[in-house]
């Protein structure tokens, strides 16, 4: 079963990350799916470079036509990448990460989401989360974007990439199991198991990610009720059983 692998199977994924990873107690796909984002991002909306206008969290999308490090006056190194998308060109600026202009080359295509700014006179974005992209399968921009706790090492981008894995592939199985009655499901409202796992994770909207916390949260609910019965049941038959001592 696909949630009982362990995540050493994971893909291009580093002994070290895999150490961290199991530092956070996930040691199976199945504990992977069940750390769950603590906040979420929406870069959802994907504009053309020529309809930017200041203000709003958004993402663009376009191809590397410059990519370089600059100097400031007061010796901060700037790194200008500039995408063209075919309605216009966009710089956006990072500071003191020079390792960008070796990874963005000229020529590949990048979407880059964040704040639309006003800098020098010039619209720009204030970038937030970046990708190059490949198959236009976006993981960290153009969606409402999970934000996962993260650990020294373990970023929650790493995290984000190797979640995408796991919930590609759940789509292709029957995992994890439903639980719940059909009549109970459409009596409260309640989507399916692993229809919540999903969105929960890449909610397609707003809406979806609220009916997998509705989901999630209905199950956490009832299995509470259910440790507090079979406790209490326990309890009255401990004390039965001592009053006859």
């Amino acid at each position: 079963m696909l949630l009982d692998t362990p995540i050493e199977a994971l893909p291009t994924t580093s002994p070290m990350t895999i150490k961290r990873l199991k530092s956070l107690g996930l040691n199976t796909y199945f504990d992977l799916i069940n750390y769950f984002p603590f906040r979420y991002e929406d870069y959802s909306i994907i504009k053309p470079i020529y309809l930017l206008r200041e203000g709003g969290l958004i993402t663009v999308k376009g191809v590397i036509t410059e990519s370089k490090n600059t100097f400031t006056q007061r010796g901060f190194k700037l790194q200008k990448i500039t995408i063209h998308d075919g309605s216009g060109s966009l710089t956006i600026t990072w500071i003191n990460q020079p390792y960008l202009v070796h990874i963005l080359k000229e020529g590949l295509t990048l979407a880059i989401s964040g704040e639309v700014v006003r800098f020098a006179g010039k619209l720009t974005l204030q970038p937030k989360e970046w990708e190059i992209v490949k198959n236009d399968t976006l993981i960290h921009t153009g969606r409402i974007m999970p934000i996962y706790s993260e650990t020294y090492g373990l970023s929650s981008k790493t995290i984000r990439e190797k979640m995408f894995h796991v919930i590609s592939h759940l789509k292709n199985t029957r995992e994890p199991e439903e639980v719940l009655p059909t009549q109970i499901l459409s009596f409260n409202s309640l989507i399916p198991l692993q229809k919540a796992y999903i969105q929960i994770h890449f909610p397609a909207s707003k809406n979806e990610l609220m009916q997998a916390r509705a989901r999630l949260g209905f199950d956490e609910l009832l299995t509470l009720q259910l440790v507090s019965q079979y406790t209490k049941r326990q309890w009255q038959a401990r004390k039965v059983k001592y009053s006859y001592i």
